[in-house]
């Protein structure tokens, strides 16, 4: 099992892999072999935590999870193996957030109107 933290995130995920890795999921979500339910959020009163869950019919699966707390936090990130018995890798990095792949309560962009041919 690999252990990732904030140096690892910043040092290996660069803006170019994140969109490729963002487009082949867009793919594999149309096509139905990738899965991944609308977040999951747990009122704990003064916070909330919020669970992404995500992965493949038969390949690796995983989730996400933060706090709604106001200052900047850690997030988890797990990744168990096809079989479901080992798991592949934990991440535990504030980079997430500040990078844009993290939580958000608006989103950042405004998706362009539909276009019709």
């Amino acid at each position: 099992m690999q252990l990732l933290t904030d140096d690892d995130v910043r040092g290996r995920l660069t803006p170019a892999l994140a969109v490729s890795v963002a487009r082949r999921c867009l793919i594999d979500a149309y096509q139905d072999v990738l899965l991944a339910p609308p977040r999951l959020r747990a009122d704990l009163g003064a916070v909330d935590l919020v669970f992404t869950v995500g992965g493949y019919l038969d390949g690796p699966v995983g989730f996400r999870a933060y706090g709604t707390w106001p200052q900047e936090t850690d997030q988890a990130v797990v990744v168990w193996g096809p079989d479901g018995s080992l798991l592949r890798a934990a991440c535990s990095a504030a980079s997430l957030a500040r990078s844009g792949r993290g939580r958000s309560a608006e989103p950042r962009w405004t998706p362009s109107p539909a276009r019709t041919p």
